[in-house]
């Protein structure tokens, strides 16, 4: 009776959350974030986790190529590179997390409005649904 399935085990959130995930620990982040603040430069890893955060929070915008996307993004990570001095941990009570999620979501906003600013075209939600076959 060889290759008998055994228990299958119940996958958690944990089994997702690799080292290799779009998964950022928020303690971890906030003691990178204090690291950078006080020798006062930005690390690889502190790098690589805005750029996680902000290709997590760039899911909410449509974009027109995968270029598109990743001028967000990165537009997102320079915004956020230029302001980590400025959180105050002692100010602060959501934490860095929330902070950077909101300054991404801003920067992905920016640079997402940059790219459509000669596109205003509006439709009215009536007419795309009325049938104009007169």
């Amino acid at each position: 009776m060889a290759n008998k399935p055994g228990r299958r085990r119940k996958v958690t959130l944990d089994d997702y959350k690799k080292e290799d995930s779009h998964y950022i620990n928020a303690k971890e982040f906030a003691d990178e974030l204090m690291w950078c603040q006080e020798h006062n430069q930005l690390t690889e890893k502190m790098y690589n986790m805005f750029k996680k955060l902000a290709q997590r929070c760039s899911g909410s915008f449509y974009y027109q190529s995968p270029d598109d996307r990743y001028d967000c993004v990165m537009n997102a990570v320079l915004i956020m590179a230029d302001k980590y001095q400025k959180f105050d941990f002692s100010r602060e009570s959501a934490g860095p997390f929330s902070y950077f999620t909101s300054i991404a979501y801003n920067g992905i906003r920016a640079g997402w409005n940059s790219l459509n600013a000669g596109k205003s075209v509006t439709y009215r939600i009536d007419q795309i649904f009325t049938n104009n076959h007169d």
